[in-house]
């Protein structure tokens, strides 16, 4: 009987050996199929895998003016841009500032002071344009805005979405929505291009 017993317990222990080395090859395996998806995932969809591109909208280069008759367009542009998830937008510092060297600001050569203070890969310029009236009817008149970009790392300057003869100043917000999405590939355009 001890014989038996003895022959029986080596089975099984040799079974249990053999077994094991499969478990883990099959892991292995698992795990490398695993990997392989990942990889074949990020091949499909870069973009989920990448940083958003930092953007900071510049105060009006002449928001002022407008501003004491009906506002400027940044809330708008601000509002839509804030929406993609490949922009990430940052607040613009104005305590840093010191309540100078962001006025009037429409072409980088104007920018020099504003990129002492923040690290951000595009700032986006922005101009109303059309006629300030003395009416507070924003249906009096045309309308329009002006954007410039302005790529950090080279300097690099193109102009941006505009619009003209729009019939009031709250079409201006229609407007920037219907154009996002251009803005948004300008930009992502350029971060692409060294």
């Amino acid at each position: 009987m001890k014989p038996l017993i003895y022959i029986l317990l080596t089975l099984t222990l040799a079974s249990c050996q053999t077994d094991k080395p499969k478990e883990v090859s099959e892991i292995k395996t698992s795990a490398q199929e695993k990997t392989l998806d990942i990889e074949q995932d990020s091949a499909v969809a870069p973009d989920t895998l990448t940083k958003p591109i930092s953007v900071m909208v510049v105060p009006c280069a002449n928001g002022y003016d407008y501003n004491m008759k009906m506002g400027d367009l940044n809330p708008s542009l601000e509002k839509f841009l804030n929406l993609d998830k490949r922009i990430e937008l940052k607040p613009f510092p104005l305590k840093k500032m010191n309540g100078s060297g962001y006025f009037g600001v429409f072409d980088k050569k104007d920018c020099a002071k504003i990129l002492e203070k923040v690290e951000v890969d595009f700032l986006v310029m922005t101009r109303m344009k059309g006629m300030i009236l003395l009416s507070t009817d924003s249906s009096t008149g045309t309308w329009g805005y002006d954007t410039k970009i302005l790529k950090i790392d080279n300097m690099e300057q193109f102009n941006g979405i505009s619009a003209s003869n729009l019939k009031s100043f709250e079409s201006i917000d229609y407007d920037i929505k219907s154009k996002m999405d251009q803005l948004v590939t300008q930009i992502i355009e350029s971060k692409d291009r060294k």
